[in-house]
């Protein structure tokens, strides 16, 4: 045993790098500064300082404090010999893309000013304006293009003046309030290389840091931004980017794991171009607060021309958006374990114009969409999932019309590329370490399933042994089984063991495109040939056997929800948004909702319970309407509550509170039974 434990050290010995040292970083020690050593008793003031020193084995230790700076990587670690930029207490060292700004010109009445040195107009950002962004005490404002449009809580960019104009919202005093100005993008990325990448590094760990007001338009940098091999992305906090949370491009063996992405302006974390990636232990919430439509981007993140690779065990929730979402080509990966809920505007998970991609044992609900969309995805196996409360437990959709590469003009006919197949191509050769046999398999991939058919297929996926209950419809698959077509064997499905339940009558087993609904598993079974041996069972009767793995997650879906046929009734005119999502979410938990007439219309305002609180929430129905409210609530306080989940408490003089309804939901927790409207006071 101790030869053993001898040869043991000896190996770790030859392996260690020979260069480790530790760097200190304390902004708030009265000695720092970026020309100390970086020790403990004289450290240094930036990370981007300690960044410009490490070497490989290195670890930058970086001390609590807000650092109000980009870091750009520029030096690689190697394997067994990692760059570790790391906080020192979890979430106590922050990374910030914004600065404090103080110095204001009035500009008339309730309109204020400020430099902006740096404000340039992106001629490139096709989707929407600058990333540069304005916060007052913690809240993002709304950007208007115009200064005419100038509303309380609204800023606009004079590129030509190099000035932002600001208003602030309705009684707040600039004079007393946090203004921050986000301007700065890849908080923690190597350097841009062109327009849309960063330069290539190895062996980079990033590890607790908080990271926070990211200003990237749709191509820029995310606040997390990397491309290379083995990166760990773990443990961080990231919120409130004007685009992405974090970004993954042309990388191989990388970890993302155990981060909260959330608050960002349309995605969480997006991937382009990877093999054998692990993305794990993630919270993505409340993205897309810029209200980008979701049929392009938004929500938890897309992954495109990624490879081999596990997304496990993550929660996606409160997003305007989808969950994950395979796009473009991505092949032989494993969706396992994730948990999907509580959004709109998109599908739990997803796999679109990919294939041969597996989702095992994901649990996915509340959805105003599919749960799962596997949708011109070949060869896709959805296993042991549950899907409940969605308007659509599993989609299969497709019905061999979507236009491929087939129909384009281009041709090969002397073995050239098309430009489809070239842009495939050069993705794929753009991951590190990537072996000319999975290069060749992928672009196998590309002709069967993009060039060859004359549409994209939905055929020869698999639904096995999956929970699928109490959805408006369980399945929704894009083929007229009453109609035989030439199309059929290219819109041709597999589903067996399967566990289907619906307490409406009205709800369907499945329902096909352009064809009759089945109300029961048996009509189903006769018209499609599937499900020989599925059956149908209340998952929640106590003599309902189930199997173990949807027994292991009994705890995810035993509690009922309001049905999205009966939270409509509701007539909640909720404009679509991260917040409107949370707010969807607390209505379809709470045991009583009761809507409170005011005379104002285009206010909406509902009673019902949030953790055990008789809560108030208001908003109005239309983007620009700013409304007042004057309540009387005949309590002496009440918890206001933003709309980004942050609690303040209020003392109210004989019980009334005056308030600003907008679009975003804000609430009123620990009120009483009685909710009165009173006139405006003077």
């Amino acid at each position: 045993m101790r030869l053993r434990s001898v040869i043991v050290m000896a190996a770790l010995a030859l392996g260690a790098p020979g260069h480790a040292a530790t760097i200190i970083v304390d902004g708030k020690a009265a000695n720092a500064s970026d020309a100390n050593p970086g020790t403990r008793e004289q450290p240094l003031k930036t990370v981007g300082a300690a960044a410009k020193r490490v070497q490989p084995g290195d670890t930058v230790l970086v001390r609590p404090g807000v650092y109000r700076e980009a870091v750009t990587l520029t030096v690689s670690g190697r394997e067994g010999a990692p760059i570790t930029f790391q906080s020192e207490m979890p979430g106590a060292a922050v990374i910030d893309g914004a600065d404090v700004v103080t110095d204001f010109r009035p500009e008339g009445p309730g309109v204020y000013s400020f430099a902006a040195p740096d404000l340039v107009k992106n001629q490139y950002a096709s989707l929407g304006p600058n990333a540069e962004w304005v916060y007052i005490n913690g809240e993002p404002l709304q950007q208007v293009t115009d200064r005419a449009k100038l509303t309380p809580a609204a800023f606009f960019s004079d590129y030509a003046a190099k000035r932002i104009y600001l208003a602030p919202a309705e009684g707040q005093d600039i004079r007393r309030a946090t203004v921050e100005y986000a301007h700065r993008d890849g908080l923690i990325s190597p350097e841009h290389r062109d327009i849309n990448t960063v330069a290539p590094l190895d062996d980079i760990h990033i590890v607790g840091f908080t990271v926070q007001h990211n200003a990237d338009w749709f191509e820029g940098r995310a606040a997390i931004n990397f491309r290379g091999r083995r990166w760990v992305v773990q443990g961080n906090h990231v919120r409130w980017s004007s685009w992405r949370g974090m970004r993954a491009q042309a990388a191989s063996h990388c970890i993302i794991r155990d981060n909260t992405v959330e608050w960002c302006g349309n995605t969480g974390i997006s991937v382009e171009s990877n093999a054998d990636l692990l993305e794990e232990g993630n919270k993505v919430f409340h993205c897309n607060w810029q209200r980008i439509d979701p049929g392009f981007d938004g929500g938890y993140g897309k992954l495109t021309g990624t490879i081999d690779s596990r997304i496990q065990n993550n929660e996606s929730a409160y997003n305007f958006g989808f969950g994950p979402w395979f796009d473009i080509l991505n092949t032989g990966n494993v969706l396992q374990g994730n948990v999907s809920h509580d959004s709109i505007g998109g599908a739990g998970l997803m796999s679109e114009i990919s294939g041969d991609n597996t989702f095992l044992d994901n649990v996915v609900y509340n959805y105003r969409d599919a749960g799962i969309l596997i949708a011109e995805s070949p060869g896709c196996v959805a296993e042991r999932n549950i899907a409940f409360n969605d308007i659509i437990g599993i989609h299969l959709r497709g019905n061999y019309t979507r236009q491929n590469d087939h129909a384009s003009a281009e041709s090969r006919p002397t073995g050239d590329f098309s430009p489809g197949e070239q842009n495939m191509r050069q993705g794929i050769e753009s991951i590190p370490d990537i072996s000319p046999t999975r290069v060749d398999a992928y672009m196998a991939k590309y002709l069967l399933y993009w060039r060859a058919p004359k549409a994209f297929m939905s055929n020869n996926d698999l639904l096995w042994e999956n929970l699928l209950f109490d959805n408006a419809n369980n399945v929704f698959e894009e083929r007229d089984y009453s109609k035989p077509s030439p199309k059929d064997p290219f819109v041709n499905q597999l589903s067996d063991y399967n566990i289907y339940y619906s307490a409406d009558p009205k709800a369907s087993i499945s329902f096909t495109y352009g064809g009759p609904g089945y109300d029961t598993l048996a009509a189903w079974q006769k018209a499609s040939g599937q499900d020989e041996h599925s059956v149908f069972a209340d998952p929640r009767a106590p003599d309902t056997r189930l199997p173990a793995w949807a027994e292991a997650k009994r705890a995810l879906w035993s509690r009922k929800f309001r049905a999205w046929k009966d939270v409509d009734t509701l007539g909640l005119g909720l404009v679509n948004s991260p917040s409107a999502a949370e707010a969807t979410a607390r209505i379809m938990r709470s045991p009583d909702v009761r809507p409170i007439t005011l005379s104002d219309r285009a206010v909406k305002a509902f009673l019902f319970t949030v953790d055990g609180q008789r809560t108030l929430g208001l908003w109005t129905t239309q983007v620009a309407a700013r409304r007042p409210v004057h309540l009387r609530l005949n309590v002496p306080a009440v918890t206001y509550e933003n709309p980004y989940d942050v609690q303040t408490p209020r003392q109210l003089a004989n019980g009334r509170i005056a308030l600003t309804a907008t679009y975003l939901p804000i609430y009123l927790r620990d009120v009483g039974p009685v909710v009165q409207e009173e006139r405006a006071r003077d």
